[in-house]
């Protein structure tokens, strides 16, 4: 792990074993001390458990964890996945500037408690890992806990419960390690008939590169892209970005279509 950037890399590093060893076992006696003596064994960083404590009740008083995916990975691979995200957002804040107003659909990779501060409504999260739905479970029944606010995790997945519920939303997330399909206009038929009437806003990204070329990653973003409005949304805006999630290189198409 390089700590040439100190702050942002020790605060991710203590978010992450702080979910690790406290929020998916409810902060058994002793969390704080065996955060401390990971972080030092592991990454020679010497934090104390007053520090541990202090972080634990700025996330219940509201403060984002932003815990690293990986912790054996490079840290500049949060930084692009950060930039992604901040753009997603600056779209939510200009179409759906009401809070309360959103209702959240997505798969916001390990970061839960950012679907709180992207939604004031309904807020659901499919995951199709076992293993790694029980986690999020956890991490959503501390921020109940603290900050009052549901996250409904369910162990599924994404594209079968859209085609399913009868629930509507109109901000959708999808963090995908996948390539967009060839037959992507299965995605919006998806898409459509979960979205509410009216504006929608959404984030996909998908994998690039070493599975698919950038060519044939263009054509089938067109081919969404077309889907969408033959399904019946009219596209209000679009936007892209780039960068790399560990080894593997990342595109995201941000879409405003409305109902």
């Amino acid at each position: 792990m390089d700590l040439l950037q100190p702050k942002r890399i020790k605060k991710q590093l203590l978010d992450y074993y702080i979910v690790q060893e406290g929020i998916l076992h409810e902060r058994p006696r002793g969390y704080a001390r065996k955060v401390c003596s990971k972080m030092k064994s592991l990454h020679k960083v010497n934090i104390c458990p007053k520090t541990v404590y202090s972080r634990v009740k700025g996330v219940i008083q509201g403060d984002r964890l932003v815990p690293l995916a990986d912790v054996d990975g490079n840290p500049s691979h949060r930084e692009g996945k950060d930039r992604n995200y901040a753009g997603f957002e600056a779209i939510l804040d200009i179409v759906l500037p009401n809070l309360e107003d959103r209702d959240y659909l997505g798969l916001p990779a390990n970061q839960v408690d950012s679907a709180l501060g992207y939604a004031g409504g309904n807020i659901v999260i499919c995951e199709r890992d076992e293993n790694r739905s029980q986690e999020l479970r956890q991490i959503a029944k501390f921020l109940y806990k603290c900050r009052k606010r549901a996250i409904l995790i369910l162990n599924s997945n994404i594209w079968d419960y859209m085609n399913q519920t009868k629930s509507m939303f109109n901000v959708f997330d999808f963090d995908l390690m996948c390539v967009i399909p060839y037959y992507s206009w299965t995605w919006a038929k998806s898409l459509y008939r979960a979205a509410k009437p009216g504006p929608n806003v959404v984030n996909l990204t998908t994998t690039c590169g070493r599975i698919i070329t950038e060519e044939e990653y263009e054509n089938r973003r067109a081919r969404f892209e077309r889907g969408l409005v033959n399904q019946g949304f009219q596209l209000g805006g679009k936007s892209y970005f780039r960068y790399s999630d560990r080894t593997a290189p990342m595109r995201t198409a941000r879409y405003v279509l409305v109902k």
